[in-house]
């Protein structure tokens, strides 16, 4: 590959780059961009609406005043001129001004310093293409083919399989609805491409905040490419509790890369972790020289994976390439070594690859190599205990064959799991029956004591209603975790206190009405919970661990004497996200225009309030029954919006005091019609309870 070739792929882009999508007509480009634009609160132009604002005439009308050939020179004089004019804080749908030579030139030299999204789906659902006969559906294949030149990224439009199921059933799903899954899926990718964190600093107690090769246990489930079929359907393959999805790409040509963005999209929907990208253990000697693998990472670094496994044995210059060119994918080198010695875990080279992988600024790596003998799993032991204090890079390895099994324990960092359920998904080891389960491990180490059985609850003043008992207890009895969860009705704070003071105590779920009591007595916060003022969870800080929140994380799974509290709050994204889920496109865009009623002012409400300012709504009004908790609470976020400039409508908020509808009573005609001034009919088609088990009010039936 020339040096122009590689300069052409890089993905490093200036702060709010406009992102340009290519694709043929029909794949979705214009509905994608204006979600994605939306998202990132960005402009959105359409290359076809611009082409007519510069020459103020449609295409048609332009062909057929000055013809094609006039038409394809203006086309691309149209093309440069919107992209260098809309290069900033832009999403530009390019339209079919690519399908010329000059126009893919001018494309590929924006992606220089932009991301070029090609944009595909499955070529049976693009509109029109029934009625073309095999030939011109082949010249549309070509053509489209065509995009990957002038891009640097590609995505597949999904189509969402629920909507697709309620039509054939006789419904009739609305926008939001059909569109719900679509939007997820493209704003989870351009944040990914863009780098953008939607909420950034959540806390090392959450998961989503800890990248999975930064955590002290994380697993990885694989399959092969050639065992997926378009007919899987991976939404009732979600109960393995990876905490990644490796794709080894087994198959890949010109005809299977449609196939392989296909598959990837379906991996990203149904099981929503991140996807590790890598190619089969196929020697580079013989059938494909350095150049055509490092040729096929490029190609797989166009899909925008969050990690991407390469050979550490091809050379430094090609590494460096492909450094250069990740993006925000992250690269792990990988090497096997296939020796039958005894004690290789000993020889002085794998230190050296883990230093040279450091020095080419790889992520991470990855070693692994088959277990000769029992000494072998603990020769690997011994290896990474030294390893973790010699370099920075993370180094994850494991013992391959029956013997190398219990080399699993070992292998905190992204250890290769089987999956509970073979119906559809190929192992990419040649000895599947060597993986081990998330339970066999987990199994495993509470056998050894490294991890202690804990108890959890949830704790509030009537809580024996609540469903979170049998859900954590079978899903701790499905991932092999001793622990147990219940309820517990506590009606004084110092009982919840007193529970939380057990040497056993995991952690609780914190419900009415202590939210704002426990976040009083916790030592720590996670950020949001700061803002909130409210905690409905609660984790254990221990003592004889050090200061750092991190390394408390890292040792949830072990009992001991409690020296503090950490609080969290997840109130708020569950309602933020079941808001914005049911948003259309052109709704989400409009936020900033919109009012929402909030009734109450507790420790739930707060969450809501937060949630509210987080999506963006311009006017909140509060329905509470005394103005003072009210009034405290809306000076309290109305003061964080001011430090943070958090966008809003207006500069004050409304608060409305009434107690209508806030106890189980009827409500008179009137009343049940109206609140202080409100048409019930004009409150929208969204009303949402934070409630367990809360009453059917009139208000709440009108969702």
């Amino acid at each position: 590959m020339t040096k122009d070739a590689r300069a052409f792929t890089s993905r490093q882009y200036e702060s709010g780059a406009s992102i340009a999508l290519v694709g043929l007509r029909g794949v979705g480009k214009r509905s994608l961009g204006f979600i994605a634009a939306a998202h990132l609160q960005r402009r959105f132009v359409s290359e076809g609406l611009y082409f007519e604002h510069v020459t103020g005439a449609k295409k048609s009308a332009y062909i057929s005043l000055h013809g094609q050939d006039e038409f394809h020179r203006r086309s691309d004089d149209v093309l440069e001129q919107m992209l260098a004019k809309y290069s900033q804080d832009c999403v530009l749908d390019c339209g079919i001004a690519t399908l010329t030579a000059n126009g893919r030139a001018i494309l590929r030299h924006f992606a220089q310093t932009h991301p070029v999204v090609h944009i595909t789906r499955d070529f049976d659902h693009i509109p029109g293409i029934a009625s073309l006969t095999p030939a011109q559906k082949l010249q549309l294949q070509q053509c489209d083919l065509r995009h990957r030149s002038c891009s640097n990224f590609e995505y597949f439009n999904l189509e969402d399989v629920n909507a697709k199921r309620g039509q054939s059933q006789g419904t009739s799903p609305d926008a939001a609805t059909t569109l719900r899954r679509t939007k997820e899926d493209i704003q989870n990718f351009v944040d990914f491409i863009t780098g953008q964190q939607r909420f950034p600093g959540s806390g090392p107690f959450s998961l989503s905040a800890v990248p999975i090769e930064s955590r002290r246990q994380s697993f990885v489930t694989s399959g092969s490419l050639s065992a997926f079929s378009r007919a899987v359907d991976l939404e009732v393959q979600q109960d393995s509790g990876e905490d990644a999805f490796e794709l080894v790409v087994d198959t890949l040509h010109e005809s299977s890369t449609s196939h392989l963005a296909g598959t990837i999209a379906r991996l990203r929907r149904g099981l929503k972790v991140p996807i590790i990208l890598s190619l089969s253990t196929t020697p580079i000697t013989g059938e494909q020289t350095v150049d055509e693998v490092f040729n096929l990472l490029q190609v797989l670094l166009r899909h925008g994976v969050e990690y991407l496994t390469v050979p550490v044995s091809i050379d430094d210059s090609h590494l460096r390439a492909l450094v250069a060119n990740r993006g925000a994918t992250k690269l792990i080198g990988t090497v096997h070594i296939d020796t039958s010695a005894p004690g290789a875990w000993s020889d002085p080279g794998r230190n050296n690859i883990c230093q040279r992988a450091q020095q080419l600024e790889l992520d991470a790596v990855r070693l692994t190599q088959p277990a000769v003998n029992h000494q072998d799993n603990d020769d690997l032991y011994n290896f990474l205990t030294h390893i973790r204090h010699t370099t920075d890079i993370i180094v994850t390895a494991h013992n391959t064959g029956l013997l190398g099994r219990s080399s699993r324990i070992s292998c905190r960092t992204m250890t290769p799991v089987r999956q509970f359920s073979q119906a559809s998904l190929a192992f990419s080891e040649l000895d599947p029956e060597s993986q081990v389960t998330i339970a066999d491990i987990n199994s495993a180490l509470f056998a050894s004591f490294k991890m202690d059985p804990l108890r959890f609850y949830i704790l509030g003043e009537s809580v024996s209603y609540s469903c979170s008992p049998p859900m954590y207890n079978a899903a701790f009895e499905l991932y092999g975790l001793r622990h147990t969860f219940d309820h517990k009705d506590v009606a004084a704070f110092e009982q919840l206190l007193e529970t939380a003071s057990a040497a056993s105590f995991g952690g609780s779920a914190i419900s009415f009405p202590f939210k704002e009591q426990a976040y009083r007595a916790c030592t720590a916060t996670s950020p949001h919970a700061s803002i909130i003022g409210s905690v409905n969870t609660i984790i254990p800080l221990r003592s004889g661990v050090g200061p750092a929140l991190g390394e408390h994380a890292e040792n949830r799974n072990r009992a001991g004497q409690v020296s503090g509290l950490y609080g969290d709050n997840s109130d708020w994204y569950s309602i933020f996200i079941n808001v914005w889920n049911k948003l259309s496109p052109h709704n989400a865009a409009r936020l900033d225009r919109a009012t929402a009623l909030l009734l109450g002012a507790g420790g739930s409400a707060r969450s809501a309030l937060y949630a509210l300012l987080q999506l963006g709504i311009g006017e909140v009004c509060v329905l509470n029954r005394t103005r003072e908790r009210a009034a405290d609470m809306t000076k309290h976020f109305q003061e964080w919006c001011d430090r943070t400039n958090k966008r809003r409508r207006s500069s004050y908020w409304i608060i409305i005091t009434s107690g209508l509808g806030l106890k189980p009573q009827p409500l008179s005609s009137t009343a049940s019609h109206q609140m202080c001034g409100w048409q019930i009919t004009n409150l929208g088609k969204r009303v949402d309870s934070c409630l367990w088990n809360g009453l059917i009010t009139r208000v709440v039936a009108l969702q």
